[in-house]
């Protein structure tokens, strides 16, 4: 089985800090990291599959670049990485529009995985938008997967 899972870098909440006068946050010494749902989603294709079975695909700033060392240690056999300053202006339509592009080029997936949400933003829209432009199902809210023959059954929440 050929995995996909796409996976965003966001910042370390414990880093950002509120400022006293204004109560702004203040992200400016904020390291980043994969998010937490996504750790999860690449976790359960490692469970799934071998890990040269294993794809990961990030779209970010240079920032992103940050994460192919830490992502490629948790066990997937190949690290795509799309870079592009205007990410950070980008929703989830843009965002699920690159990825559905990256993902046409790359090649076909048995199973793609998206986190349930990112820990930043949490829209959850990725999976069902990255779906529907791929002409796809989407399964969202999974709690368990387990491998049948040629597919996965799954619980949802």
């Amino acid at each position: 089985m050929k995995i996909l899972v796409c996976y965003k870098w966001v910042l370390d909440e414990q880093d950002i800090k509120i400022v006293p006068d204004t109560l702004a946050l203040d992200a400016g010494r904020a390291k980043g990291k994969i998010s937490d749902y996504d750790k999860h989603a690449i976790e359960a294709a490692m469970q799934l599959a071998d890990a040269a079975d294993v794809d990961v695909l990030t779209f970010g700033t240079k920032t992103a670049k940050k994460s192919l060392k830490d992502v490629l240690s948790r066990g997937p056999g190949k690290a795509f990485y799309i870079m592009d300053d205007a990410f950070d202006k980008a929703d989830a339509c843009v965002t699920a529009n690159v990825l559905a592009a990256a993902i046409k080029k790359i090649g076909s997936y048995d199973l793609i995985l998206c986190g349930e949400g990112s820990s930043d933003a949490y829209n959850e829209q990725i999976t069902s938008r990255l779906a529907a432009l791929l002409q796809i199902t989407a399964v969202p809210f999974a709690e368990q997967m387990e491998p049948s023959g040629a597919y996965v059954r799954v619980v949802r929440k």
